[in-house]
């Protein structure tokens, strides 16, 4: 189970909607958040800062891109839900969505990409590789730090990365030997350089 959830997931802004709903009173203020996050505290025994309040509903505009579980936990509750894995999969069945198909930051696509296109990504905690686009979907690792998983040399397939989301891959081979699936980023996803 992955500890974070991409902000831009609908449910959560479904969740906030809630929030705002119980609390009941305007969130146009420093203090109304203070208000709200005693109010959260009061009625869930857990705190969650106002200024992380402020960001994910959007009244900062330095946002998360991603929001801790934890976090996510304690709002549900707040909702009247057990948890976020509650809640979620409660809004999900009860509005008959099975996929989503927004995403909100950058794309690199298979498909557009020529032979020879270079891709730099990261990933928590300092993990760092150049890719090298060689066609057929299949991308080469040309540069790598700090990683256990991939090697100077590792191909493998992947139709498209998305940034703050994991790459999911097929078919790494190191020298010749398929070594299964490649996943990186799970918890918080790749930026793209």
């Amino acid at each position: 189970m992955k500890n974070t959830v991409p902000t831009n997931d609908f449910c959560i802004e479904a969740l906030i909607r809630q929030v705002r709903e119980r609390y009941g009173k305007s969130l146009s203020s420093n203090d109304s958040y203070e208000l709200l996050s005693d109010d959260i505290q009061a009625a869930t025994g857990e705190h969650i800062n106002p200024d992380t309040l402020r960001r994910l509903t959007g009244s900062r505009k330095d946002g998360y891109a991603n929001c801790r579980r934890s976090t996510l936990d304690i709002l549900a509750r707040y909702a009247g839900q057990a948890d976020w894995e509650t809640y979620s999969t409660g809004y999900l069945s009860s509005q008959g969505i099975e996929s989503d198909v927004r995403h909100r930051g950058r794309v690199v696509r298979a498909a557009d990409c020529v032979a020879g296109r270079r891709v730099t990504l990261k990933w928590l905690p300092d993990r760092r590789c150049v890719l090298e686009y060689i066609g057929d979907m299949r991308w080469e690792v040309v540069e790598v730090a700090n990683s256990h998983t991939l090697q100077a040399g590792d191909t493998f397939a992947c139709g498209m990365i998305c940034e703050d989301e994991a790459l999911l891959g097929d078919d790494l081979k190191r020298d010749g030997i398929s070594l299964g699936a490649l996943r990186l980023g799970l918890d918080n996803g790749v930026k793209i350089e």
